[in-house]
């Protein structure tokens, strides 16, 4: 579960003064600020210092502010105009500029409005705040400190799901519950699943990983695969089993393969898993086993981040990237340093070393 802690700001600002009227009256005998003349007739005051008027003027276009207001900000003055449009910052939700308090959020600023119509984050289960108390989710979901419990995990990509599955989101049979954002690519078909597999196994096959065995892939539910990984890494989304058998005294051997993937899974996450255990087969058939965990789940999870270098969908980046951020030794760190190997070597020559080693270069 990706928990991110997320606190918040408001600040008044300081630096930025808006001084709503200056002090018109004669100034005798005072000599002008900008100039260092004698102001013989009427000048202004600003802030304790004498001026001409036509000498008062706006920092950024060097035109004099007359008796208009202006801005002072970190010690020079603005024209309303000069600094509305080109000095102070611009909310990032209207784009109007900011003027007085505001917040930051996420690096960026806000009306205090604008930040609380917009983009305040609610709590799924009571709808509050939970900006500054609560924790966001990888897809910007958020939820309070006070129901952190309650809510639901997506299972394909761990987002928060309402306990209500008000927005969309769905629980299956098996009891998996996925989210709305999950769902609308959801490959729930088992004939169109096949096709992709398909797609994925040329894809790979034009980068030189050939797999040439026979093989039978099958969709089962959350309970199948847990009894069928009950001996593997259990990532609860794919498990290819092999077996082989001989005869002969060793003369005579055949090998079996079979997947069991996931039914369900969003298109882009299915095309990473169908990969990664289509390179367990080629693994089986090609390298010597057994391999290093962390090599033989690095490779696979390479396989999986190449079927979708060229997915430029959000949700092709979505997991692309949760494959690279993924914690686990071997998945996450294996995967790493594959990726060093493949951009050092080249996906070929990488293949080549793992035909030959059990063991990583690392």
């Amino acid at each position: 579960m990706f928990k991110l802690l997320v606190k918040y700001l408001i600040l008044l600002s300081a630096s930025i003064t808006l001084v709503a009227l200056f002090t018109s009256a004669r100034v005798e005998a005072a000599a002008c600020t900008y100039c260092h003349q004698e102001i013989v007739n009427s000048g202004i005051t600003v802030e304790g210092e004498p001026f001409h008027v036509e000498h008062f003027m706006c920092a950024n276009c060097l035109k004099p502010i007359g008796e208009e207001d202006f801005y002072k900000d970190n010690g020079r003055y603005f024209d309303r105009n000069c600094y509305e449009n080109f000095i102070t910052d611009k909310c990032k939700y209207c784009i109007e500029p900011i003027i007085g308090k505001y917040i930051i959020f996420e690096s960026e600023i806000y009306h205090l409005a604008c930040f609380d119509d917009h983009i305040d984050k609610k709590c799924l289960v009571c709808n509050e705040s939970a900006v500054g108390g609560g924790y966001i989710d990888i897809r910007k979901n958020a939820v309070c400190r006070r129901h952190l419990d309650d809510v639901l995990d997506c299972h394909s990509c761990f987002s928060y799901v309402s306990p209500a599955l008000d927005d969309g989101s769905r629980r299956y049979s098996d009891g998996r519950v996925v989210c709305s954002k999950c769902l609308e690519t959801a490959v729930e078909d088992d004939s169109q699943a096949l096709t992709i597999m398909e797609e994925v196994k040329a894809k790979l096959a034009g980068a030189g990983l050939v797999i040439d065995r026979e093989f039978k892939i099958t969709f089962v539910s959350i309970q199948e695969l847990s009894k069928l990984s009950s001996s593997y890494q259990r990532d609860q989304l794919g498990v290819t089993r092999f077996r082989k058998t001989e005869m002969l005294a060793g003369l005579v051997s055949f090998q079996d393969f079979e997947i069991f993937i996931l039914s369900g899974l969003p298109l882009p996450q299915l095309k990473a898993v169908l990969a990664h255990e289509l390179m367990h087969v080629w693994q089986f058939a090609n390298a010597p086993n057994p391999q290093d965990l962390q090599l033989c789940e690095g490779s696979c999870q390479y396989a999986a981040y190449f079927v979708l270098m060229d997915d430029n969908s959000e949700e092709g980046q979505f997991f692309s990237k949760f494959i690279e951020q993924h914690k686990d030794s071997n998945y996450g760190d294996g995967f790493r340093f594959v990726l060093e190997e493949v951009n050092r070597r080249g996906f070929k020559l990488w293949l080549e070393y793992l035909k030959e080693n059990k063991n990583p270069p690392w």
